[in-house]
């Protein structure tokens, strides 16, 4: 009994044996079936509270680091960057944070001129940078959400 070519309906998959039983894939597919709807009857109820925890994550203001500053930078040709139109430097390790606290790459924001809360390094390169939001940018560095000082 060669069992490495079924012979059915759907040929190659399995779908049937030579004798008309289903076979290993349809057996398969049947079981999983079930699990995946045990797995859906179980978990459905729960779908409200998921939903709305990424809102309520997101919905809080950022804390930054004491030691974080205010400024404006705008990404010249990275690693070069200027900072409150200075010339400085990102570290080779620079964090770039987006508005939803996402990594960003300094390439995508060559040109650009944007209000930021910044860490610098031992060696005064930029070690660590948050983008701000309309609302992060019109708030005052010793407000308590903020928990930086100017």
């Amino acid at each position: 009994m060669n069992h490495s070519l079924p012979i059915g309906k759907l040929g190659h998959l399995g779908n049937f044996d030579k004798f008309g039983k289903p076979g290993h894939f349809a057996a398969t597919c049947r079981r999983l079936g079930v699990h995946l709807l045990t797995v859906i009857a179980l978990w459905l109820p729960c779908l409200p509270l998921f939903l709305f925890l990424p809102c309520s994550a997101q919905a809080g203001v950022r804390q930054f680091p004491p030691t974080a500053k205010r400024g404006v930078l705008r990404v010249t040709q990275p690693p070069d960057v200027q900072l409150n139109d200075q010339p400085a430097r990102l570290s080779p390790g620079v964090r770039i944070k987006s508005t939803a606290n996402l990594i960003v790459m300094s390439a995508s924001l060559v040109g650009l001129r944007l209000t930021v809360n910044y860490v610098t390094d031992g060696q005064g390169l930029l070690h660590e940078v948050w983008l701000l939001s309309e609302q992060e940018a019109q708030m005052d560095m010793s407000e308590p959400g903020s928990s930086a000082a100017r």
